[in-house]
Parts: structure tokens; sequence; C-alpha cells
């Protein structure tokens, strides 16, 4: 191996730099998402670390690329993992995404017309925020299409539900980042 003076060794410090960065990120992300279950501080920390680390890892890749694109994959496979398997912490959107979906594939009725407290024996009501328990559906009749085709999937089980509307997110996300790393590579 031959030496190449200064530069490559500048190169191998910036890899470093963009690739440490990029795994403080990751794992900052990652704890910003258990965090919730621990303190509002905790999570504050978790994302300002998240987003000083972003930040740097931008910066270093701005002066001189060098993240590899699985390291990046890697990343982004780690985050949505733990999204996934981890229940909402700070919002209740999936709730009524199915209770709007059941309205239709199990109660039979419009969730235009009809609202969630028409249904108290419905098993996804409890879950449902109080500010939506008596107002129809603020969601497109395509969301509405497809959260009533969940609604038989999932069932009755609160886990299942949860699972489903997660799993479909981050689907969605991983086939608009595999589009976009595709674009950019035949860019290169």
């Amino acid at each position: 191996m031959r030496y190449d003076g200064r530069r490559s060794l500048t190169r191998a410090g910036v890899w470093a730099s963009a690739t440490t960065a990029l795994a403080v990120c990751t794992v900052a992300t990652a704890t910003a998402l258990v965090a919730g279950r621990w303190s509002a501080i905790a999570m504050l920390i978790a994302v300002a670390v998240a987003l000083g680390s972003y930040w740097w890892m931008v910066t270093a890749e701005a002066r001189r690329p060098a993240l590899r694109l699985r390291a990046v994959v890697f990343a982004i496979v780690v985050v949505l993992g733990v999204g996934v398997t981890m229940a909402p912490q700070r919002s209740g959107d999936v709730w009524s995404y199915a209770i709007y979906g059941r309205i239709v594939a199990v109660h039979h009725a419009s969730p235009y017309r009809h609202v969630p407290d028409e249904y108290p024996d419905d098993p996804m009501l409890r879950y449902v925020s109080p500010a939506w328990l008596h107002t129809g559906s603020v969601y497109g009749p395509t969301f509405t299409a497809f959260s009533a085709a969940v609604a038989p999937l999932a069932g009755d089980s609160a886990a299942r539900t949860r699972f489903l509307y997660q799993a479909t997110a981050t689907l969605a996300v991983a086939g608009a980042t595999s589009r976009r790393l595709a674009r950019s590579a035949r860019s290169m």
C-alpha cells in the first residue's frame, strides 16, 4: 500500500466524521422515539443530539462526500424499525384512522355523517382522543377506503391495528426512500 500523503488521511477523517455523525444521529433519533415513555427532558435531549449530529453529518458530507449508501440504508432501517415497534407517544391519529375505517367496514355507515361516539361498544373507541369523539371524518375518501380495508385485517385488536398502520407508513417511507436512492444512484 502506498502512502498518498496528507490528502488520504483527510479523506479517512472526513469519512469517519460523517459516518460517526450518522451513527450518533441514528441512535439519537431512535432514542427520541423511545424517550417519550421516559420524560419530556430525555426526549428533548435526544432530539437536540439528533439535530446536532444531523447538522454535523450534512456539513461533513458537503465538504467531501464520503458516506456509503449501505450505512445510510442501515440507519434508515434502524430508525424505521424502532418506529414501527413503538406505540405512538404524542399522537392518537392512528386511533382516528381505525375508528373511521371501522365505521365503514364494521358498522356499515358513513364516517362523514356519523361520529365515533355513536358506537360506544366499538373496541377502538376507548383509544380515540376525546377531541375527535364528536367529529366526523376529516380524511378524504381514498384514505377512508384504505382505513376501511385495514379494519377487517386488524379485527378488534388494538396492537394489530397500530402495527398495520405503522407498518404501512414504514413501507411508504421505505418505498419513497428507495425510489429517491435509485434516482440518486442513476445520476452518479
